[in-house]
């Protein structure tokens, strides 16, 4: 067999040690070695950046998977959507089938502690040879973004480098770290406008359909030393009952394993709601996939940050109203210095039991994964909307195109009607665009045309009454694009053509 080349043998240091940063260039380039040394990993650039930088997608699992990945990844997509199929097909796909895991790491460039752990679980993950570790290799495909900002990872990488041994080491980044988005890139999920946000999309919504994914990020210093889920209230109406659950199977888990090890300060259900702006992380979940946060609290970029136990403080809101033992916070850092390294091995051990966790449960998670479909496709069929029509005269059409081409690019089903239909007592020209919500991603489709009313309760008021919302309360993306969509109010029948792609107009014929 051939040796692998660890990490610190490569890199020249520990991945996550005081004062270092591994830049991007070497970590694809160490990727790239792996790819040649070990049959359990596959590396593949996806294309270029905005900035032209390799932008890497990862696939870790056993040889015997590999062997079989297509068929691996068609089933997936069916347990993703099993309409029409009895329960003993379900069963027998549910049997054969393996969890997938998506997980990508540090989309805000300055939270680098994501890009610097994944080579090493990579790497755990390559010459691991306990049960555990066969054990997650035979049942579950990693499907790893191992950077999803290249550009603003070098950016910060050579900023960092720049400032060491000044008054200024350790200062974030100056400017935005994306050309286009800047820490906006995480607004991006459903629109995507940046060519990063397509990669992750097409990953998500077109190749893979992942039970599970999971964005690891950094949050301000002085509270929880990691936020892993569930998320605290409120949530998201349109989401299955069966998603919450398993984010708290794998927040317990991730908690569970960090006492384990000595990581104290980790924190779930707080500071960070269910009913979030639609990033990956949140909008995975109306998705039926299990979409994760973890927030790790920042050191000086990989400069170590002394944290006195009197600057300790809670969220001051109503999840973690003062810093101190609490259910959901059961054991609380007490202080000291705060590094990297510190950061980068709660990264890894959460990254580590999300997979141990669909592992252990790799049926229980296929089956849920159908149910989920079963489900919010019940859901729709049984709505007071039915399903949502789009004209196709509208006053802009471009922004028409845009609109079909975001449903589209979620995996959602869009059809056309090839004549003239019926909803309820009216009727609607050919051309209609037709959305039903009888489809397992009918959560989404209902936050994106639907209207939202984000609730006034105890949950979104803080400790002083005042009303608060994570971002933003509704993502009524056709509203926002000025395009007329319709809810039917009733069953729709007639004709209709499924949309599979978006054509621009032909170019006019200009005077010469």
């Amino acid at each position: 067999m051939q040796k692998i080349t660890s990490p610190e043998s490569f890199f020249g240091f520990t991945l996550g040690e005081d004062r270092k940063i591994a830049r991007w260039d070497k970590i694809v380039e160490y990727y790239k070695l792996l790819d040649q040394q070990s049959d359990r990993i596959q590396v593949t650039e996806m294309g270029p950046s905005t900035e032209g930088n390799p932008f890497l997608k990862v696939i870790i699992t056993s040889p015997e998977n590999f062997a079989h990945l297509e068929e691996i990844r068609q089933i997936n997509q069916t347990i993703a959507d099993p309409r029409g199929l009895s329960k003993e097909e379900i069963d027998s796909l549910v049997q054969k089938g393996k969890a997938v895991s998506v997980q990508s790491m540090s989309l805000h460039a300055t939270e680098i502690g994501g890009t610097q752990m994944a080579p090493q679980l990579a790497y755990d993950l390559l010459t691991g040879d306990s049960q555990e570790i066969q054990n997650i290799l035979e049942n579950v495909v990693l499907v790893m973004v191992p950077c999803f900002n290249p550009d603003g990872q070098i950016m910060v990488t050579d900023w960092y480098n720049s400032t060491l041994d000044t008054p200024y080491e350790g200062c974030n980044y100056p400017s935005l770290y994306h050309k286009y988005t800047g820490h906006d890139n995480n607004r991006d999920a459903f629109a995507h406008n940046i060519v990063e946000s397509k990669y992750v999309g097409d990953i998500l919504f077109k190749e893979w359909t992942p039970q599970s994914y999971f964005d690891h990020h950094h949050m301000g210093s002085y509270g929880a030393r990691i936020f892993v889920p569930p998320y605290k209230n409120p949530v998201r109406p349109h989401t299955d009952p069966l998603v919450y659950n398993e984010l708290s199977l794998y927040g317990a888990n991730m908690c569970y394993r960090m006492e384990q090890e000595g990581l104290t300060g980790a924190s779930m259900m707080s500071q960070f709601p269910g009913w979030g702006h639609y990033g990956y992380h949140w909008i995975t979940n109306s998705h039926n996939i299990a979409g994760m946060l973890s927030e790790s609290a920042n050191a000086k970029l990989a400069t170590p940050l002394y944290i006195h136990p009197e600057q300790l403080e809670g969220n001051h809101d109503k999840s973690t109203p003062f810093y101190g033992q609490q259910v959901h916070f059961t054991h609380p850092w007490p202080g000291g210095w705060w590094r990297l390294g510190d950061i980068v091995k709660r990264q890894y051990c959460a990254a580590y039991t999300v997979l141990d966790t669909m592992a252990k449960n790799r049926a229980q998670i296929l089956f849920n994964m159908t149910q989920k479909a079963l489900r919010q496709t019940q859901r729709g069929a049984d709505s007071q909307e039915q399903a949502f029509l789009i004209p196709a005269d509208q006053f802009d059409k471009g922004a028409l195109r845009g609109l079909l081409n975001i449903l589209l690019n979620q995996g959602i089903e869009v059809r056309q009607a090839a004549e003239e239909f019926q909803a309820g007592q009216a009727k609607y020209p050919a051309g209609t665009y037709v959305v039903p919500l009888a489809q397992p991603k009918m959560g989404v489709v209902m936050n994106l045309l639907g209207r939202t009313l984000y609730p006034d309760n105890f949950w979104t008021r803080d400790l002083s009454g005042a009303f608060t919302a994570f971002d933003t309360a509704s993502d009524t993306v056709a509203e926002y694009m000025g395009v007329e969509v319709l809810p039917a109010g009733a069953p729709v029948e007639g004709k209709f053509e499924k949309l599979t792609a978006v054509q621009a107009p032909a170019p006019a014929n200009l005077p010469k």
